[in-house]
């Protein structure tokens, strides 16, 4: 790989896992605030469930997030792309023929194949504090410490 690569892969990493660390604190900041607009008096130990389920589950939607991304970069969704561009030029273009779609799913599928090389690991370091603040708080709420 030329060192102008690995700087740009450098950088994407960085202001990827910026970006995603904001993108996992606003989604807790709307789980904290749904779970504490729910509740009439705040007590230390709902103040504790509710960051450990609003850290917890910010978490897990980004990983799951990362893992759909993963699934779709190796193709799981592809034969609904193909078929849904199919059906959409056949249905609003003249011939078939004049558009870039392949003729057959087989050649469309080693095409996305060719086109497929982001790294999206940024999706696993960004919402990686928040893991490791669920388990502290999980940590601290269930041996009785607070």
């Amino acid at each position: 790989m030329s060192e102008p690569q690995k700087e740009r892969d450098y950088k994407t990493l960085i202001i990827g896992s910026i970006v995603t660390f904001v993108v996992t604190g606003v989604i807790m900041g709307i789980i904290l605030l749904i779970s504490f607009t729910q509740v009439t008096e705040v007590t230390r130990e709902i103040a504790y469930v509710g960051w450990i389920d609003a850290t917890g589950l910010a978490s897990v939607i980004m990983i799951l997030f990362y893992i759909l991304n993963l699934l779709s970069r190796e193709g799981a969704f592809d034969i609904l792309s193909y078929s849904f561009k199919l059906v959409w030029y056949n249905t609003f273009h003249r011939s078939i023929k004049e558009t870039k779609l392949p003729r057959t799913y087989r050649e469309y599928r080693e095409l996305k194949r060719g086109s497929r090389s982001e790294r999206l690991n940024f999706l696993i370091i960004g919402p990686l504090p928040y893991i490791i603040t669920c388990i502290v708080l999980m940590i601290i709420y269930y041996t009785q410490i607070v």
